[in-house]
């Protein structure tokens, strides 16, 4: 997912942050079997695979 979303935002002003959900135990089980999960400002925007539809809704969101 981090590959294809890259290459989606290569150009924007946007950065990708990539996390270890098994870091701790609260994300384990806030997310569980879920990953790869997508998150922006916290918010839940696609998991298991990309959803370029959700992330162009959730960027639009922003501005």
């Amino acid at each position: 997912m981090a590959e294809q979303l890259a290459l989606a935002l290569a150009g924007h002003a946007h950065t990708l942050e990539i996390a270890d959900v098994d870091v701790s135990a609260a994300t384990r089980v806030r997310f569980g079997h879920k990953v790869p999960v997508l998150m922006l400002n916290g918010e839940l925007v696609c998991h298991g695979s990309l959803d370029l539809e959700e992330v162009h809704k959730a960027l639009a969101q922003l501005h």
